[in-house]
């Protein structure tokens, strides 16, 4: 049987439970122990939590600083090598069942629970706010590099965009914070496109409570708040 998105999640959670539970055995606080991993606080609740997977290096490093004995570390190194396989044989899934069927899997009735959603985006356009022809271009690039057989872009494409339509519920709230390359970031196959359009600009609808903002930097390296309008950053 092929494994699911709850069995990969509850393999991540149990491993950084253990991490917590080694952590707390050696009398460190989260903070404390970032401060000594020379991290940020969040990527440590991060793990612990599953959120984040957790590497060979990050096993180890909780490891070294937690005092664990050789017995523990090797059976936290076991265990990471476990998940590791589990996600190893999921993310193949999609090159012989395709891309939608495995976003269907990955989201589940995610999107009917949802009530508040908050998202940071580095590097594309978050998928709520993507246009098709960005989306279709980033499903493309995806299909290319995972060297999934099987075509189902279209499927995939419309699947996303319905999920757009949760925007216009009025008892759902969307946060997006994005860096400001993402507003200049292209598609392989559009990176010398101005006028691609790349994301739809917030909505003046009341019914809907969506806020988008861009971390910009200026020449000073310091970063300001900006609201996104047509795919393009203003001054709020």
């Amino acid at each position: 049987m092929p494994p699911s998105s709850s069995s990969l999640q509850a393999a991540r959670q149990r491993l950084g439970g253990k991490l917590r539970e080694l952590r707390l055995a050696a009398g460190l606080t989260g903070r404390g122990f970032a401060a000594a991993a020379g991290c940020q606080a969040s990527k440590v609740s991060q793990i612990e939590k599953g959120v984040r997977p957790a590497s060979v290096g990050d096993v180890r490093l909780w490891c070294r600083i937690c005092d664990a004995s050789p017995q523990q570390t090797e059976e936290l190194l076991t265990e990471q090598a476990a998940v590791a396989r589990l996600w190893i044989a999921f993310r193949d899934l999609d090159r012989r069942t395709g891309l939608n069927a495995t976003q269907k899997m990955l989201s589940g009735d995610m999107w009917e629970r949802v009530r508040l959603f908050r998202t940071y985006q580095t590097k594309v356009i978050p998928g709520l706010l993507q246009t098709a022809a960005y989306m279709t271009a980033v499903l493309t690039a995806v299909r290319h590099e995972r060297g999934v057989e099987v075509d189902d872009v279209a499927d995939a494409l419309a699947e996303r965009i319905g999920r757009q339509g949760y925007l216009l519920q009025r008892d759902r709230q969307f946060v997006f914070v994005i860096e400001e390359p993402v507003l200049w970031f292209r598609p392989s196959d559009h990176r010398d496109a101005d006028g691609f359009p790349v994301a739809h600009p917030p909505r003046r609808d009341r019914r809907v409570r969506d806020r988008v903002e861009a971390a910009v930097l200026d020449r000073g390296a310091r970063q300001k708040g900006t609201r996104v309008d047509q795919g393009r950053p203003s001054r709020a």
